[in-house]
């Protein structure tokens, strides 16, 4: 039990770059290439995702065992840029059915949410989960503002 413990806190290393629109990190787990995207939207806030080589963005509907070192590396790239890049809040979202996927982005919240810095604003439209996680001194314009923006760049409307 203790190596699995082990692996599920031990994610891998990630090599992040400066974009033109904000930074990308970059990373492998066994045969897999990994990109996790994070441009600058309204207001200084981020939005992010990752993505697979094969553009899959399936967290625990792997069947070859991925999950398990895929799980702490999004959560320590979330870490990073909200601790390092500082940006006012960070947009993301469980865009299908998973609820496994939805209740690990729940516990990630749940964990950010200890430090009283960050705030939480979830938005649910059919199966597609939408977590802002923003710091204290946004205001409620702003979140509006970045729910409205980001809903457009999710739905195609709006390139980010």
């Amino acid at each position: 039990m203790k190596p699995l413990q082990e692996a599920y806190n031990t994610p891998v290393p990630i090599k992040w770059e400066e974009t033109q629109l904000g930074i990308e990190g970059y990373f492998k787990i066994l045969d897999m290439n990994y990109t996790i995207i994070a441009n600058t939207m309204v207001h200084g806030f981020m939005s992010y995702k990752f993505t697979s080589e094969n553009n899959n963005t399936e967290l625990l509907n792997s069947t070859k065992g991925y999950a398990i070192q895929l799980i702490p590396t999004i959560k320590s790239s979330l870490y990073f840029i909200l601790d390092t890049i500082q940006p006012n809040g960070i947009v993301f979202s469980a865009t299908d059915n998973s609820r496994g996927r939805k209740l690990l982005y729940d516990k990630y919240c749940n964990e950010l949410l200890k430090n009283p810095k960050w705030r939480l604003n979830i938005r649910i439209d059919g199966d597609v989960k939408m977590y802002i996680i923003y710091n204290s001194a946004v205001n409620s314009e702003m979140l509006i503002d970045v729910s409205e923006y980001y809903s457009l760049v999710y739905s195609g409307l709006l390139n980010n």
